[in-house]
């Protein structure tokens, strides 16, 4: 899997936005040729077994939303 943060002045927008539970960045899966978002946890929302399993369920919705739009080409 390939996937490359795309930087300010690079091609993107870079960060995309902050908020509670951390930052979103712009990136690129290179391997399905498409823009995808990359989500990084602030430090003190990354320990514990609860907000691990709570950013994970978010990644698993979010992941079958995308899945479902491109299967349908909107």
């Amino acid at each position: 899997m390939s996937i490359q943060l795309i930087e300010a002045g690079g091609g993107g927008a870079g960060l995309v936005g902050r908020g509670g539970c951390g930052a979103v960045y712009r990136g690129r899966d290179e391997a399905l040729a498409r823009g995808v978002a990359i989500k990084v946890p602030h430090p003190h929302r990354a320990t514990s077994p609860e907000d691990a399993r709570a950013f994970l369920a978010e990644a698993q919705v979010l992941a079958g939303h995308r899945q479902a739009r491109g299967a349908h080409g909107a």
